[in-house]
């Protein structure tokens, strides 16, 4: 990372419990805390499944070892029958598991999501007056090139920009 010059990393760990060794969230932590340990100025971010908080999800305990080296957590959210979930989501985050509301950024998909639910524009919008609202650390799309083409007759970056005018 030093010799690339790189200033942060994501770690993208949505894996089923089912998928992964018993004792991984331990692994990952201390992977995550070592980094950090050696280079207190990375910028460390963690990527999750929105639903962490259901039952048989290995997330919270990697949550619970590395939130205070991790700049930033995304729970990552798609579709637009998941608008109120989104909410439901962030509030059970900040009020459950007690995670500050800086830490946390809202990942969202433009358009399709792997399950074929659609992100709506205006879902999008509101879902970052909310983040605005609540001070979470930021918002984020990803399938960034979705919104380059365009998604749903919207002009190209429309979520970009819908989201950077949120914020």
């Amino acid at each position: 990372m030093n010799l690339c010059n790189f200033d942060g990393a994501d770690f993208d760990i949505e894996d089923s419990s089912a998928n992964v060794p018993s004792n991984f969230a331990n692994q990952a932590a201390s992977l995550i805390n070592t980094l950090k340990n050696i280079n207190p100025g990375l910028y460390i971010t963690l990527t999750t499944p929105a639903q962490a908080w259901s039952g048989g999800f290995y997330q919270q305990n990697l949550i619970n070892l590395t939130i205070g080296n991790l700049s930033a957590w995304q729970p990552i959210e798609g579709g637009s029958t998941y608008y109120n979930q989104v909410q439901y989501d962030v509030n059970f985050y900040i009020t459950n598991w007690d995670i500050s509301p800086a830490k946390i950024i809202l990942g969202l998909m433009p358009g399709l999501d792997d399950t074929g639910k659609n992100m709506s524009l205006q879902d999008a919008l509101n879902l970052t007056s909310f983040a605005v609202g609540k001070g979470l650390a930021g918002v984020m799309t990803w399938d960034a090139d979705n919104d380059a083409k365009g998604v749903d007759g919207n002009a190209q970056w429309a979520y970009s920009l819908g989201i950077k005018r949120g914020t």
